[in-house]
């Protein structure tokens, strides 16, 4: 079971970046401005904004949180795919600022796979750091579609959950989409509400590992 729901989980998030493709951007005034932005998104044109948890409880975990990451990020290859890293524990630290630069991802990865975990489970400030992100380019730059990942392997206290909630109606006001992905311990009800919906939650019942096997079986 759990490794069918991690290869759901895949399955998803790949076929994420072709219906990404043609997403029309939202919020703008029609005419050819709109017709070029709708362009623009057709060949690709998107932000994937991972936010993960590197809590205490992931101390051990850290390879198989890095792996999913890296596997994901080498799915997406158009070179109008911009993306960003951040963590969150008792802080919030975004590990690579949103780039398309293939060889600036190349160091983000490896600056991801030296995280040492420890700390609280404070989503909310990994989300916080990705709406700040989110809020600079749709000042800055054509607004693109924007999709945030948070992956958790545990319970949110009472206070981080309503925080976490919050940022989370915040990204969608901005216009982000948002996925949680929660692994072995997580609560399923707390992601349902801060995900878009029950269906952009990825529950990997197996843990770590059931995450780490699809990975390297795909």
């Amino acid at each position: 079971m759990a490794w069918t729901q991690a290869r759901l989980l895949l399955l998803a998030f790949a076929s994420l970046g072709f219906f990404l493709l043609c997403v029309p951007v939202e919020g703008e005034p029609p005419g050819e401005q709109q017709e070029e932005e709708e362009t623009m998104s057709c060949q690709g044109a998107f932000d994937l904004y991972f936010v993960l948890d590197k809590s205490g409880s992931v101390k051990h975990h850290w390879n198989e949180i890095y792996s999913f990451v890296k596997h994901l990020a080498e799915k997406f290859i158009s070179p109008m795919l911009r993306m960003s890293f951040i963590v969150f524990s008792t802080q919030g630290k975004i590990i690579m600022e949103l780039t398309e630069n293939r060889e600036a991802i190349t160091e983000g990865l490896r600056a991801l796979n030296d995280v040492i975990p420890g700390g609280d489970t404070c989503m909310n400030l990994g989300l916080e750091m990705a709406n700040a992100q989110i809020y600079h380019e749709n000042r800055v730059t054509t607004r693109t579609a924007s999709v945030i990942i948070a992956l958790t392997d545990g319970e949110l206290k009472e206070r981080q959950y309503d925080t976490a909630q919050r940022e989370a109606q915040r990204a969608r006001s901005l216009g982000a989409i948002v996925y949680c992905v929660g692994v072995k311990d997580f609560n399923q009800t707390q992601l349902a509400t801060i995900a878009d919906t029950m269906e952009h939650v990825f529950p990997v019942t197996g843990g770590f590992q059931a995450l780490r096997g699809i990975i390297d079986s795909v």
